[in-house]
């Protein structure tokens, strides 16, 4: 049985500066994406009614980082497809 895709509905975008959201807006701006921003994983989790179906991060962000605030979505119930931004290359 294959899995079928949530159809996104939310996109939550955290540690881009302004440049890089209105960058990343125009991109996907064609799905209809209700966008939220913030620029650090503690302010995105101040708002825990909002359930982002995309989350866009940078893995370095102020305070914790772009793979804790996933780690802490995921406790929340929350698994929004990911797309996880270094500002250089890194290995794994």
């Amino acid at each position: 049985m294959a899995i079928q895709p949530t159809p996104l509905q939310s996109c939550l975008v955290v540690g881009l500066d302004s440049d890089g959201f209105r960058a990343v807006s125009r991109e996907l701006s064609n799905l209809n994406l209700r966008f939220q921003s913030a620029e650090s994983a503690e302010v995105a989790l101040d708002d825990g009614s909002f359930s982002p179906d995309l989350l866009i991060v940078n893995l370095q962000l102020p305070g914790a980082s772009g793979l804790e605030l996933i780690a802490s979505l995921r406790d929340r119930g929350t698994l929004p497809q990911t797309v996880l931004l270094a500002e250089s290359p890194t290995s794994a």
